[in-house]
């Protein structure tokens, strides 16, 4: 089974925290901090899940999210959208739709839950 996850955020210290955090239960991580390397990340990396924050300097992460779910190539993998927008419940009623939709700052311990819930393998 896949433990691998792909983090896309722009806040480096997020992704450093967040991939310490995931380390620690067994996944495997990759990191990038734009949308320019998502499907390059991706084709290469061949993650489970991917953590994507919504607002990245380069693109919009529900656009992203969008191509991703509505692919036949990529829609199995899971995605959870974090972000500090408030109107982040939207993102459910686009035509390809994440997993999950959490606000930051979020509880850690529902965050990792849903992780496990998600991708199962270190949990």
């Amino acid at each position: 089974m896949n433990n691998k996850i792909l983090i896309v955020d722009d806040d480096l210290l997020s992704l450093r925290v967040t991939s310490v955090l995931l380390r620690s239960k067994g996944y495997e991580i990759q990191t990038i901090d734009n949308c320019t390397g998502v499907f390059d990340a991706i084709a290469n990396f061949q993650p489970g899940l991917i953590i994507l924050d919504a607002q990245l300097p380069d693109g919009d992460g529900r656009v992203i999210c969008d191509q991703l779910k509505t692919s036949d190539l990529t829609q199995h993998i899971g995605i959870i959208i974090c972000s500090g927008l408030s109107d982040l419940e939207v993102c459910y009623e686009q035509q390809g739709p994440p997993d999950l939709v959490l606000q930051k700052p979020f509880d850690i311990n529902l965050f990792l839950h849903k992780i496990s819930e998600m991708l199962p393998v270190a949990a």
